[in-house]
């Protein structure tokens, strides 16, 4: 069972950097907001067909998982500042936008893969099967989880990581007058040990450490990276970090890839590549038209 996604503990002050949000509940979606009858009641249906087995372990239900796919594009198109009315097809804001909206398709897909597999291994109470209450009962708390508990990092992610990939974007077009970029860190209360070692760190953009040291570093980084002329002083090659400290699911460099999220994230274990291919042509928009 997918479990803890986000809790991630802290080497510096030994909580959980995923219990710190720069949003309240009240500012995120209403799906991810108090009660909200049209998700219960889609939910419920989920529920009820997985008991009666018209929903199974290895599937993938296109109902939730579009719902989904809603959520994350709200965050995707409120990080990157513009949705694809505003942009001119072809240009590489657009290509950018695109790529991101396929990678939400594919992650809802997966994780909606997962929230399926668990609800199927709900079923059991060992080798008995559960009445319809008391399997409803643990459905429930599967559904909460991924909807309300894992979705807030999520969504938060979707904002944070379409900034930077709207960052990229932009730093690609400019990097002939500003070639290098810099990283900033956050540097208050909750400055993270992660991030900190690259705070002021300047390279050039085409700089290998970009690979793996381009915000977002974990679950809800706050950090920022800014362009710099030609005439920034460069961080010497022997002061440059490794990527020993940052999550390895996190070392990658998620804008230039075009993705929103990790692409080693756990929904992906064992989630046929077929089926994610299958429903992302099945479902998601045609954007090379």
């Amino acid at each position: 069972m997918v479990s803890n996604l986000y809790g991630m503990p802290c080497p510096h002050c030994g909580g959980s950097h995923a219990a710190h949000s720069a949003h309240s509940i009240k500012d995120l979606p209403r799906e991810l907001a108090a009660e909200d009858p049209v998700m219960d009641e889609l939910y419920l249906t989920l529920i009820k067909k997985v008991y009666d087995t018209e929903l199974a372990a290895g599937m993938i239900d296109a109902d939730t998982a579009l719902e989904t796919v809603k959520t994350f594009m709200k965050g995707v198109f409120e990080g990157y500042g513009k949705t694809f009315p505003e942009l001119e097809f072809g240009t590489p804001d657009y290509e950018q936008l695109a790529s991101l909206e396929k990678s939400v398709y594919q992650f809802s897909a997966a994780k909606n893969y997962q929230q399926l597999k668990d609800l199927s291994a709900a079923l059991k109470d060992g080798d008995r099967v559960r009445t319809f209450k008391e399997f409803e009962t643990e459905a429930k708390k599967i559904v909460e989880e991924y909807n309300r508990t894992f979705l807030a990092t999520e969504y938060e992610t979707a904002i944070g990581s379409s900034q930077m990939a709207a960052k990229w974007t932009r730093f690609q077009e400019d990097k002939d007058v500003l070639p290098n970029l810099r990283f900033m860190a956050i540097e208050d209360e909750r400055e993270c040990p992660i991030c900190k070692p690259f705070n002021n760190m300047v390279r050039p953009i085409n700089d290998p450490v970009w690979k793996y040291a381009f915000s977002p570093l974990h679950w809800r980084c706050r950090c920022d990276v800014i362009q710099e002329p030609a005439s920034a002083q460069l961080t010497p090659d022997d002061q440059v970090e490794g990527d020993g400290a940052i999550p390895k699911i996190f070392r990658t460099n998620l804008a230039e890839d075009g993705v929103v999220f990790p692409p080693k994230h756990p929904y992906y274990i064992g989630v046929p590549k077929d089926e994610l291919k299958a429903f992302v042509k099945q479902h998601a928009p045609d954007r090379d038209k």
